[in-house]
């Protein structure tokens, strides 16, 4: 069982005592103002790979600089790589044989042709290629997933979904057919490095209502293996999903729920939409083309009350008492909103899970003044998400669901939305891990959900010893190679001692679990 949490030092000598003034293993680059973008990596060995647009230009583009970092977190080399001036960053991936970090035009307007331009880092030969695409006007990109060296790019615009495959090997780019027929619209795409198989889901649309959910299997090569659909029943439709696969190659499908609304549908930014509520989750495992479908609403789980706020578990309560006494028939369904799903194998089971979080809102009242004297008028102020919790379900082989769990963490309001949570295997135990304030927080599961250890909360130094932490944000865990893990982030640090008192930075922080 995890016993306990170690911060990796680094000594002066492999013999050091414990009474020496050792410095924690952790890297910082200063940040230049408050929308300066730093993606990184990881690269398992070979360290953690981050970008970020430095000052130089050159003709019409910025420069870019990619730093790679050893696992001891030390900068090993640095490469510069234009880009257009008006590029951001979009979204980054790696697999074992390359990274990749995609950017698109931020400027664009509706009427332009959008430009998606990747830069690639080919791990064996540590070098770096580029590859530049323009888009038909309106388009977004989606989702991305890379396979060998092959990238799966998913766009969306007002023609519908299409999938841009890009051979970096061989400097052969496409774009897929696929066998999607409708107003439909491609959302997500996951790439399954077991199989060898990337899957690209699309919904089908009529008259504002969701059909069905169609899975598209493509090789590396872009070849387009089967196609799978599952129609929506009851009302809802999938939403939050991952993707795994049996000894078979048959496609199974771990999803929350949503129920379906009249609203209007945005098919360009249908992967954005967070407002949606998830009701339940779902198993879909296709077997000789066909779905067989588990699904569990979460008003009949008997835990999912601990993933409530406190304000919801009342209501779940009083509805309750309702029901005994006879003035409500049936209970009423329980909603979550969720970010950042993740699928982790242990043992037996595929435990699925994402995290809750919940809009907060405040009322103000103020007076105003008119022809009639002054009247007070009301609205609702924005106080940022509330990420509740995060909640798991374990599934065995056949999509029943096993039990249910979930790990409250002390999250702070924040205006933005991005996963504070990481779902782990390590050690052969269930590790649900968090950071904030410079603080770790965690707690451990075996793989029938029985609680090994209660939540942890470990301190982590800083980079020098008279650091204070003001501010913090866009803190994550990720899982690096073994038991090692990456502490990411923004932060601002205060030291009286220095000659810069303040400093803002990126970071990243080596930690270990023994």
């Amino acid at each position: 069982m995890l016993k306990r949490l170690v911060v990796l030092l680094l000594c002066a000598s492999a013999f050091a005592s414990f009474a020496q003034q050792v410095q924690p293993v952790r890297h910082e680059f200063e940040k230049r103002d408050e929308e300066q973008q730093c993606p990184f990596e990881l690269l398992e060995k070979q360290g953690v790979l981050y970008a970020y647009q430095t000052d130089q230009v050159n003709e019409d583009d910025i420069l870019w600089n990619f730093v790679r970092l050893d696992t001891n977190l030390l900068e090993v080399r640095s490469d510069l790589i234009p880009l257009p001036a008006h590029y951001t960053f979009c979204t980054s991936q790696s697999n074992a044989e390359m990274s990749v970090f995609l950017f698109t035009d931020g400027r664009a307007r509706k009427s332009d042709s959008v430009g998606i331009k990747s830069v690639f880092f080919h791990r064996t030969t540590n070098t770096f290629t580029t590859f530049e695409k323009k888009m038909p006007p309106g388009s977004a990109v989606l989702d991305v997933a890379l396979m060998d060296a092959s990238l799966f790019v998913v766009v969306n615009n007002k023609a519908g979904g299409m999938v841009l495959h890009y051979d970096s090997k061989n400097s052969v780019q496409c774009m897929l057919l696929s066998c999607v027929n409708g107003n439909f619209v491609f959302f997500h795409a996951e790439a399954h490095e077991a199989a060898h198989i990337v899957v690209v889901a699309a919904k089908e649309f009529e008259d504002r209502r969701c059909l069905a959910t169609t899975f598209l299997q493509y090789a590396p090569d872009g070849t387009l293996l089967r196609c799978d659909r599952y129609a929506d029943e009851g009302g809802t439709c999938l939403g939050r999903m991952c993707f795994d696969f049996d000894a078979e190659r048959n496609l199974s499908v771990y999803a929350t729920l949503e129920r379906q609304e009249a609203r209007k549908v945005d098919l360009k930014g249908l992967s954005d939409d967070f407002d949606k509520v998830s009701i339940g989750v779902a198993c879909i495992r296709f077997t000789g083309g066909r779905p067989v479908a588990h699904a569990f609403l979460f008003k009949d789980m008997p835990d999912i009350e601990r993933a409530m706020t406190t304000s919801d578990r009342v209501k779940v309560r009083e509805e309750q008492l309702k029901q005994k006494s006879g003035k409500q028939k049936e209970r009423k369904e329980i909603g979550f909103q969720f970010l950042a799903p993740h699928l982790t194998k242990i043992g037996g089971v595929n435990v699925f899970s994402a995290e809750a979080f919940v809009p907060e809102y405040h009322t103000e009242t103020r007076m105003d003044y008119g022809f009639y004297g002054m009247f007070p008028y009301s609205y609702s102020v924005f106080d940022g998400y509330d990420f509740v919790s995060t909640v798991l379900w374990a599934f065995d082989a056949s999509g029943n669901l096993q039990w249910q769990s979930s790990v409250k963490f002390d999250n702070a309001l924040n205006h933005t939305l991005w996963p504070h949570s990481n779902v782990t295997c390590c050690l052969g135990e269930l590790q649900v891990i968090s950071s904030r304030d410079n603080r770790l927080r965690y707690e451990v599961l075996d793989e029938s959900g029985q609680l090994l250890l209660n939540q942890q909360n470990q301190p982590l130094d800083l980079l020098y010893e008279a650091d204070f932490l003001t501010q913090e944000s866009q803190t994550f865990v990720s899982h690096w190679y073994g038991n090692r893990f990456i502490v990411s982030g923004e932060q601002i640090i205060r030291n009286g001692v220095r000659s810069k008192p303040l400093r803002m930075v990126f970071f990243w922080q080596k930690i270990q679990f023994e």
